[in-house]
C-alpha cells in the first residue's frame, strides 16, 4: 500500500474514531438530560441548574480520564511501541486518549440510563461499538505498514 494512502487512511480512521466517540458521549448526555425533562438547552447561555450540574459532573469525568489516558499514551510514544514515527504515533495515541475519555464518560451515562430504565441497551451499544470499530480499522492500517 502506498505510504501516502496509508497515512491518509490512518488519519481518516483516527478522525472517525474521535468524532464517533464524541457522538456517543454527547448522545448519552442528551438522553440523560431529556430523561429529566430538559428537552432543549442553549449552549451560549446559562441553563437550568440541573443541566449545568450534569455538565459539570460530565467534565469531572471526561478531563481526568483524558489526562490518565494521555499519560499512558505518552508512555507508549516514548517506548516506540507503534510502528510509526514519533509525531505520527503521538497523534494516533493522543487521538485514542481523547476518544477513550469520551467512551468512558459516555458509558458511565449509558449505565446510569440503563439503571433508570430510560434507554434500551441496544441503542447505546451500537453507538459505543462504532468508535471501537474505527479504532480497530486504524490499528489494522498501522500494523499493515
Amino acid at each position: 500500500m502506498d505510504a501516502a494512502l496509508r497515512g491518509a487512511g490512518i488519519a481518516l480512521a483516527g478522525l472517525a474514531t474521535i468524532v464517533s466517540a464524541a457522538k456517543f458521549h454527547g448522545r448519552e448526555v442528551r438522553l440523560r438530560r431529556e430523561h429529566e425533562g430538559f428537552h432543549s438547552v442553549d449552549f451560549r447561555r446559562d441553563n437550568d441548574p440541573w443541566v449545568e450540574l450534569l455538565w459539570q459532573r460530565d467534565r469531572r469525568i471526561v478531563w481526568p480520564s483524558f489526562a490518565v489516558l494521555c499519560v499512558a499514551a505518552l508512555f507508549f510514544v516514548t517506548t516506540g511501541t507503534l510502528p510509526l514515527p514519533g509525531p505520527a504515533a503521538a497523534a494516533v495515541l493522543f487521538g485514542w486518549a481523547f476518544a477513550g475519555a469520551f467512551l468512558i464518560t459516555g458509558a458511565r451515562w449509558a449505565r446510569e440510563l440503563l439503571r433508570l430504565r430510560a434507554c434500551p441497551v441496544w441503542s447505546s451499544l451500537g453507538w459505543f461499538l462504532l468508535p471501537l470499530a474505527f479504532a480497530v480499522a486504524e490499528a489494522a492500517l498501522i500494523a499493515w505498514g
